[in-house]
């Protein structure tokens, strides 16, 4: 496994601080789905320039939010994913999908991971990644698949 994996495993077994101060997801009614991600784009990038790693990850979170559930048609996924390069399109929502499964908080723990680490890892890296997350969540929960 690469350092990639290491680091965003690593970090899905942070358990502290326990109770986080999640950011409310900051999606404004007022504007339209395109001016949404557009701002949210801007955030990322913003956060990646002051060099500001939480930020950076939980906008891409929110990002891959607005990508993957707020998108609710094909047609409206297409138009959105065409406002972004591929390379925000895929980490943004490897980003969203990964951590919905541990909950948002989990990224205000992470010490490692970075924005374009999610770009880096393979996708079978990330597969696993989504499958040890699963299994975290069964541990912790005591569930068992």
């Amino acid at each position: 496994m690469s350092q990639y994996y290491l680091n965003v495993f690593f970090d899905l077994l942070e358990n502290s601080p326990e109770n986080s101060i999640v950011i409310l997801d900051p999606y404004d009614s007022q504007q339209s789905l395109g001016e949404n991600i557009q701002t949210f784009y801007q955030q990322i990038r913003w956060s990646l320039i002051v060099n500001n790693r939480i930020d950076a990850l939980v906008n891409a979170y929110y990002l891959g939010y607005l990508l993957e559930k707020r998108a609710s048609t094909p047609d409206d996924r297409k138009e959105c994913r065409k406002i972004l390069t591929k390379h925000y399109v895929i980490s943004c929502t490897r980003v969203y999908n990964l951590f919905k499964i541990l909950g948002i908080q989990q990224l205000y723990r992470s010490q490692r991971s970075s924005f374009w680490m999610f770009r880096k890892i393979t996708q079978p890296e990330y597969c696993q990644l989504l499958e040890d997350a699963r299994s975290l969540t069964s541990f912790v929960t005591g569930v068992t698949n």
